[in-house]
């Protein structure tokens, strides 16, 4: 199968791609990470059959997509397993990288057959019901949280304007092993792609949801919660707001993978989310094979030497 590039098929990205893929997220990613630059492909076969990938990356490596996200190879028609593995095999050619590597999950509106990447894990996503309200399906203790933070006499409000949420975020990951440059919260607020859920109590911020916004479904990529806040429970007054909006907007809200051993999964679950298959596909050109061969070699023999 082979794919000519035609880049005015990277408009796929915006009108059928995921929140980690929009023109607005790869543009604000290479303006707060150093180094990367945007390696997003397009192509388009004989048939008229176009696809597009969203990456983001320097020639040794691209990503579909960073910072932590994902994406998917969007298309005018659905592929198949193999048809979508030459896409993407093209792509890390077309691209000039050396290696590529992509990271989907499978919400199960895909045009993709996911089959030919490998399972990495799972994502917890909650569909929502223009005709329902979230809290329908919301498990006892999810509803009892919710009221704990109403009577408490929080309030919760959405805004563009990542600012206070960064400020909270900053004080709450200071010990997090990973943290998100707030140059890229404050800019992805401010070209639109993100919404910001603030719960309010006594006038101060105590808890917040980071959302990226797209046409198939919505992605709370990021959340900080103050002492206060945790005392009442507050982040449920943000996600029931979130999941309320979003009937409007998407058929499902992404809340991400949980670490093992962390609740979040239990407290996704709550919510009424459902666990989604996470893949993951790698592409290797010849020179980066040989260094993965090099540095085999070594690991041998370094473990050889110790023994």
């Amino acid at each position: 199968m082979i794919w000519r590039r035609d880049v005015k098929a990277l408009g796929l990205l915006d009108s059928r791609g995921g929140p980690f893929e929009s023109t607005g997220y790869r543009r604000a990613v290479v303006r707060a990470v150093p180094g990367t630059a945007d390696r997003s492909w397009a192509a388009v076969r004989s048939d008229g059959v176009a696809a597009a990938v969203a990456l983001v990356g320097n020639t040794p490596l691209a990503m579909g997509m960073p910072i932590e996200g994902y994406a998917a190879v969007r298309s005018t028609h659905p592929l198949s397993a193999a048809e979508a593995n030459s896409f993407l095999a093209q792509a890390r050619r077309g691209s000039g990288s050396r290696r590529l590597i992509v990271r989907g999950v499978d919400l199960g509106t895909d045009q993709v057959d996911w089959s030919f990447a490998r399972r990495i894990g799972t994502a917890s996503v909650i569909p929502v019901d223009p005709g329902s309200e979230p809290g329908s399906r919301y498990a006892r203790l999810a509803r009892r949280s919710l009221r704990r933070a109403e009577s408490a006499g929080a309030t919760v409000r959405a805004s563009g304007d990542g600012e206070a949420f960064s400020t909270l975020y900053r004080a709450a990951s200071a010990s997090w092993e990973m943290r998100y440059p707030e140059a890229l919260i404050i800019e992805l607020g401010q070209v639109g792609v993100a919404r910001f859920d603030e719960v309010l109590l006594g006038g101060q911020m105590v808890a917040g949801l980071m959302t990226l916004k797209a046409e198939d479904h919505w992605m709370c990529w990021l959340a900080a919660q103050s002492g206060p806040g945790r005392e009442i429970s507050a982040s449920y007054l943000a996600y029931d707001r979130l999941l309320t909006d979003a009937r409007a907007e998407v058929p499902c809200v992404n809340l991400g993978a949980s670490a093992p051993g962390t609740g979040g999964g239990d407290f996704k679950r709550r919510l009424g989310a459902h666990e989604r298959p996470i893949y993951e596909a790698g592409y290797h050109g010849l020179v980066a094979k040989l260094n993965d061969a090099r540095a085999s070699r070594r690991s041998r023999r370094r473990r050889a030497s110790s023994t």
